[in-house]
């Protein structure tokens, strides 16, 4: 009975419409229709949209004034061509398409038949010059680098971090299910197998640590030195340096400077760390423009001891 249900509103005879932020910025009524506000009504736009095309609207932006235009009752973006022509400083590529004219797409796309593809696309069964087939229908530039980490997988081309039929390349060994590093004496030492996955010797598996390491937050690791021991601690879940403030509160024989930072309370830093509202800045950093005492400012980003050297040779 012409009534809408709650949270809805009516558009139209015989429309209603979600009651969000969505519909009631892009609906509008005209006459007993209900209409996007991309269509025009009786020939005319919405304000502050213009008519592109017949029975279209674009909002009066600058991105939609140069992406879009007429041809004849249509309209189009620039990507599109109008009989057969692109726009201004584009390029026709393919029947149906325009790319920018631009260093990037006159280099890496190319024409094959009707149709616009990328250089790494063969275009029946052919690579451009200079490139390699990889795989079926794909293509790579033949650098040494491609070459060295490229392989064909039956129809796939594969990069080197990627298992085929689960076997890795020469120099590389399987880590988890889909992955292979580079034989390595550091990859070796750090990364392990954590069910299907490859995870590094600082990520706990199944809350577990490698040996050697000790477990610090909920899912991190570390190494069992002394000076992990001394420096990392629990917060919650966390695993927070020694540098890092714990709801807000340091570590013993620490001082909080800034927002989020602690420093060793020693002499030497209690003379060099000074707060900036919540920046700890060493005292080579000028604050809002302001250096600390006994220093001047020098350039826009630095401050220097007040002494006679740095005077006399900096500038």
């Amino acid at each position: 009975n012409g009534t809408c249900p709650e949270n809805t509103f009516r558009c139209g005879k015989n429309n209603c419409r979600d009651n969000t932020t969505y519909y009631i910025n892009n609906y509008r009524e005209c006459g007993e229709n209900c209409i996007h506000i991309n269509q025009a009504c009786n020939e005319t736009c919405p304000e502050n949209f213009f008519e592109c095309g017949k029975g279209s609207c674009r909002e009066n932006t600058t991105q939609n004034i140069q992406n879009y235009r007429e041809c004849g009752d249509r309209c189009l973006y620039k990507s599109q061509p109008c009989n057969g022509t692109c726009p201004e400083n584009t390029f026709r590529c393919g029947k149906n398409n325009c790319r920018d004219n631009t260093t990037y797409y006159i280099n890496n796309y190319r024409e094959c038949g009707e149709n616009c593809i990328h250089i790494n696309q063969a275009c029946n069964g052919t690579c451009p010059e200079n490139f390699f087939e990889c795989g079926k229908g794909s293509c790579r530039e033949n650098t040494s680098q491609n070459i060295q980490n490229y392989r064909e997988c039956g129809d796939r081309c594969l990069y080197k971090s990627q298992p085929c039929n689960g076997t890795c390349p020469e120099n590389t060994f399987r880590c988890g299910k889909n992955y292979c590093r580079d034989n390595t004496t550091y990859n070796m030492k750090n990364y392990r197998d954590c069910g299907d996955n490859c995870i590094h010797n600082s990520q706990t598996c199944n809350e577990t640590c490698p040996h050697n390491f000790f477990k610090c937050g909920m899912t991190s690791c570390r190494e069992n030195t002394t000076q992990n021991i001394e420096n990392y601690r629990e917060c919650g879940e966390n695993c927070v340096h020694s540098t890092q403030p714990c709801n807000g509160t340091c570590l013993e024989n620490f001082f909080e400077c800034g927002k989020s930072s602690c420093r060793e309370n020693t002499t030497q830093n209690s003379q060099n760390y000074r707060d900036c509202g919540d920046r700890c800045l060493y005292k080579s950093q000028p604050c809002n423009g302001t250096c600390p005492e006994n220093t001047f400012r020098c350039g826009k980003n630095n401050c220097r001891d007040n002494t006679t050297y740095y005077i006399n040779n900096y500038r």
